[in-house]
C-alpha cells in the first residue's frame, strides 16, 4: 500500500510538471501573438544574474541539462539582458572578485560531525550556497551533490525574487524546504516556491499557524500530498555529500523567534550555521546542550539585531565569514552596531545582502570561495539607522 502511494504521489508531480510546461509554452505564445501584432521582435527575457550563470543543472528525465539547454529543448530561445537591466554590472562583479577572494578556514574536530566531499567522479561534486537578496527577510538555497535546499522564502513581496531564482538556477525540484519559523518575512515567499517546484521534504518549527502566510504555504504543500514534518534538537539528514544538523530549539515557548530551528551544515573541513530569527535565550540553550556550534561562516541571527547575536555565541561560533540579510534602510535598524563592533574587532569578513547584494559560496579544493553581486568596497560595518530615529523628510 505504501509503495502503491509513493507511485500515484510521483505521477501526481510529473503532472503537475508538465502542467507548469503547458501553460508556461501558452503564456508564450500569447506573448508571441501580441508582439507580432505589434510588430515588436519576439522574444522571452530570461533574467540572468551575471554573477550567478546557467552553469547549475537541473536533472530532467535522466539527462542532465542546464537552464538554457533544457529551454532549448523545448523551443525557447534564453535571451540577452537587455541594455537597461537594473542587475549587477560586469565592474561590479569583477570588482567584487578581487575583494571576496578565497576564505580556507577548516574548522573540523575529531568527532564534530565532519563528512568527507571527496569521491573518483569530481565532476559530479559540487557544494555551493546562495545567500538571496530579499530585502528585510532571508532565504538562501544550497546545493550538494546536485541535491537542493531552500530555508526560507522571504517576505511575500519578495516570492517573485526567489521563484525567479530558483528558475534561473534550473531548480524544478527541492529536496528539502526549511521554514525556520512562521513570521512572514521568512515564510511569506514559500508558497510560491512550492508552485514552481517538486519538493520531497518539508521541515518546519511548527506544523500548523494562523498567520495567512503560512496557511497558503501549507495550503501549497497539500497540492502535492507533502506533510510538514517538526525536527529536534539533534535530527541529522543528509543533503548529498553534505551532513545538517538541528542545533535548536532545544526548548520551545511562546516566543517564535526563539522557536527558530537553527541549522548547521557541514561538507568537507568548512561548516555554516544558519541562526534563523533565534534571540539570546535560545542561543543560550543550544551552547548549554553541548552542541558542536563552531563554524566557518555563520548567517548571523535576526538580520543583525542585538536582541540575538550574544558575545557567548559568538566567541562560541567563532565565525571567519558572517553574512547579514537585511532590507536596505529598514526599519528596525539592522544590523546593530553592537553586532557590527564584535565582528569588526573580531576581524570577520563580513557580507550584507542590504549593501552587496546576492551572495554566492561555493567551495573549490576545500576552499570556500565568496562572490557578490556589488559594492565590494563598501563600508559593510556601518549600522543601519533605524526610520523612527531619523530627521523628518530624510531618506
Amino acid at each position: 500500500m505504501k509503495k502503491v502511494s509513493r507511485i500515484i504521489r510521483t505521477v501526481k508531480r510529473r503532472l503537475r510538471f508538465h502542467l507548469f510546461i503547458i501553460l508556461l509554452m501558452t503564456a508564450l505564445a500569447l506573448s508571441a501573438c501580441s508582439t507580432k501584432a505589434s510588430g515588436r521582435k519576439s522574444e522571452i527575457i530570461f533574467r540572468e544574474y551575471p554573477e550567478f550563470t546557467t552553469e547549475d543543472s537541473s536533472e530532467t528525465n535522466g539527462e542532465t541539462l542546464s537552464l538554457k539547454e533544457y529551454l532549448a529543448s523545448i523551443g525557447i530561445t534564453m535571451a540577452d539582458e537587455p541594455e537597461d537591466s537594473s542587475e549587477p554590472s560586469s565592474e561590479d562583479i569583477s570588482a567584487a572578485e578581487g575583494e571576496s577572494g578565497s576564505e580556507n578556514t577548516g574548522d573540523a574536530q575529531p568527532g564534530d560531525g565532519s563528512v568527507s566531499s571527496g569521491t573518483s567522479d569530481s565532476e559530479t561534486k559540487e557544494f555551493k550556497v546562495y545567500f538571496i537578496d530579499v530585502g528585510q527577510g532571508d532565504s538562501s538555497l544550497i546545493i550538494c551533490d546536485g541535491h537542493s535546499m531552500l530555508i526560507d522564502g522571504g517576505p511575500s513581496s519578495q516570492a517573485g525574487t526567489v521563484t525567479e531564482f530558483l528558475l534561473s538556477r534550473g531548480i524544478t525540484h527541492l529536496d528539502y524546504i526549511v521554514a525556520t519559523h512562521p513570521d512572514e518575512d521568512h515564510i511569506g515567499g514559500l508558497a510560491a516556491a512550492v508552485s514552481s517546484t517538486t519538493v520531497d521534504k518539508v521541515l518546519s518549527a511548527v506544523s500548523s499557524d494562523n498567520r495567512e502566510s503560512f496557511k497558503a504555504f501549507a495550503a501549497s504543500l497539500s497540492q502535492q500530498d507533502v506533510s510538514i514534518t517538526v525536527p529536534s534538537a539533534g535530527d541529522v539528514f543528509s543533503l548529498g555529500s553534505a551532513s545538517v544538523t538541528v542545533l535548536g530549539p532545544v526548548h520551545t515557548g511562546s516566543n517564535d523567534n526563539n522557536n527558530s530551528l537553527v541549522l548547521r551544515i557541514v561538507h568537507g573541513e568548512n561548516s555554516l550555521l544558519f541562526a534563523a530569527d533565534a534571540e539570546q535565550l535560545e542561543e543560550k540553550d543550544i551552547l548549554e546542550s553541548g552542541a558542536t556550534v563552531k563554524s566557518t561562516v555563520l548567517k548571523v541571527g535576526n538580520h543583525g539585531a542585538s536582541s540575538s547575536n550574544s558575545s557567548d555565541w559568538l566567541k562560541a561560533v567563532q565565525p571567519s565569514v558572517a553574512v547579514i540579510s537585511c532590507g536596505a534602510d529598514n526599519e528596525y535598524g539592522h544590523p546593530t552596531a553592537s553586532v557590527l563592533d564584535y565582528m569588526k574587532s573580531n576581524n570577520v569578513k563580513l557580507y550584507r545582502t542590504d549593501l552587496q547584494g546576492f551572495l554566492k559560496v561555493t567551495e573549490e579544493d576545500g576552499k570556500l570561495m565568496y562572490r557578490i553581486a556589488k559594492n565590494a568596497s563598501i563600508d559593510v560595518f556601518v549600522p543601519g539607522v533605524s526610520l523612527s530615529l531619523r530627521p523628518e523628510g530624510s531618506n
